[in-house]
């Protein structure tokens, strides 16, 4: 590759908007774009669902040298929309004979430990193998809610060493390397003790049972028959 990558931020959230995923990927969008490197986005979900916008999502690959997946942890896994993506992207560059690329990942969870994302890294590994593509590194992010969706700069001090690990993946980018072994240490580091996040998260949940009406029904077990303990 010569010159600046052209790279795709590729966004899985099944949020139209103010999702944390976007923020992540506007904020290095943006450090790119501050060292000189084009980037593009695109939200998967409005892309993979039908076919008649397929065409328009092989078109962004092919225009790209550097595919950058930011997404949500589901279920220890990728969303619908990431999956259905790498489905159809792997078939069409298998298929078309695509040229070199280069992937990397970022995945954001709710839990308080960034390990449980280790499980969706490696299905983004197993899908550069099987498309062709150079693993470029993948970042693991836990606690994720504490963005709120908000900007980066505007979530408040907590996400500093966040946006400090995205500086230095843009660092790395612009300079053609792979995404550094410090950027993946300082994003899996826990944004605040555990302890407090579990409390905050609990609250967060009862509050919002609370506004919905249901704060007494949290420990319902609506499909236990009325025979088990």
């Amino acid at each position: 590759m010569t010159g600046k990558p052209r790279i795709l931020f590729a966004v899985g959230s099944q949020k139209p908007a103010e999702s944390n995923s976007r923020s992540l990927a506007d904020y290095l969008a943006e450090q790119l774009r501050k060292r000189g490197v084009p980037s593009k986005q695109i939200h998967l979900l409005p892309l993979v669902r039908g076919e008649e916008r397929w065409n328009e999502l092989f078109a962004a690959v092919d225009e790209a040298d550097f595919l950058f997946l930011v997404f949500p942890l589901f279920v220890d896994s990728q969303p619908w929309s990431v999956v259905r993506f790498m489905e159809l992207v792997g078939a069409h560059r298998r298929s078309s004979n695509a040229g070199p690329m280069r992937v990397a990942a970022l995945v954001n969870s709710g839990f308080p430990e960034a390990r449980h994302n280790e499980p969706a890294l490696a299905i983004c590994r197993q899908f550069a193998v099987e498309s062709n593509m150079s693993w470029a590194g993948g970042l693991a992010l836990g606690s994720g809610p504490v963005i709120g969706g908000k900007p980066l700069p505007d979530a408040g001090r907590t996400v500093r060493p966040v946006m400090k690990a995205l500086e230095m993946v843009a660092d790395a980018l612009a300079e053609g390397r792979d995404i550094p072994a410090e950027a993946i240490a300082l994003m899996a580091r826990p944004l605040m003790p555990h302890w407090v996040y579990r409390s905050v998260a609990t609250l967060g949940l009862w509050w919002t049972a609370r506004k919905n009406g249901v704060s007494g029904k949290l420990r319902a077990r609506p499909f236990t028959s009325p025979a088990e303990p």
